[in-house]
C-alpha cells in the first residue's frame, strides 16, 4: 500500500465510546478490509462497531491463537 497523505500508516488510537485502544491508520484499515472481505468480521447496522463471525472466530483462533467469548 502506498501512503496517500490522507491517513498515517500507523496511528495509535483510543476508541471514544469504549475507551479501549485499537490500531488505526492505513494499516488498521487494511487489516479491517481484509477481515471483512474474508467474512471474519461484519459491520453492525448501527454505529461503528463490528462483530466477529463464527468463521472469523475459527480463523482467528487458528492463525492468532485468539479465543472469542461472544
Amino acid at each position: 500500500m502506498i501512503p496517500d497523505g490522507y491517513r498515517p500508516l500507523i496511528r495509535y488510537c483510543v476508541d471514544w465510546s469504549e475507551q479501549r485502544h485499537h490500531l488505526a491508520g492505513q494499516l488498521g484499515r487494511a487489516i479491517m478490509d481484509h477481515f471483512v472481505a474474508a467474512s471474519w468480521i461484519r459491520r453492525r447496522t448501527v454505529g461503528r462497531s463490528v462483530q466477529v463471525t463464527p468463521q472469523g472466530q475459527v480463523a482467528l483462533a487458528e492463525i492468532f491463537h485468539l479465543a472469542w467469548n461472544c
